[in-house]
């Protein structure tokens, strides 16, 4: 299993560098690359983006049930950052291109937190000591007293 870790963070790794670096392109040169629609890039980039890092994070804790939120936290914020920083570039920053983006990493969010609730199942509660917690109703202690 940890080499379908390292494979997942590298891929991924990989792909948020490719964004990184075609986001923060000058202007001209962006112009000589085809286009099929500037928001539907933006939001299957980030989509593609939010798929990997949940992956990559489920992979790396199973467990934990508040990986789409990291997901949502990370790609939202990033999202909005690559906007921010792209006038250095001589680009511009628009508003519906990180709503193009938010849309994608929901989509992603989406689709992991299903999956997530699919196919990892809730924990039980446990005491502080680790022990799981027994309802009043299925204590020994209980049953003899009733009968």
């Amino acid at each position: 299993m940890v080499w379908l870790r390292r494979i997942s963070w590298t891929l991924t790794a990989a792909y948020w560098a490719l964004i990184c670096t075609l986001t923060h392109l000058p202007a001209e040169k962006i112009a000589r690359v085809p286009h099929f629609w500037d928001k539907a890039e933006h939001g299957l980039a980030y989509f593609l983006l939010a798929a990997l890092l949940g992956a990559s994070f489920m992979f790396t804790f199973p467990e934990r049930r508040a990986i789409p939120l990291w997901v949502l936290i990370l790609g939202l914020s990033y999202g909005a950052a690559d906007e921010i920083l792209q006038p250095l570039t001589g680009r511009d920053c628009e508003l519906l291109d990180w709503v193009a983006d938010a849309l994608g990493v929901w989509s992603a969010v989406v689709i992991l937190w299903m999956l997530q609730r699919k196919f990892i199942p809730k924990r039980e509660p446990r005491e502080p000591s680790g022990l799981p917690i027994i309802p009043p109703s299925a204590e020994p202690s209980a049953a003899k007293a009733e009968s």
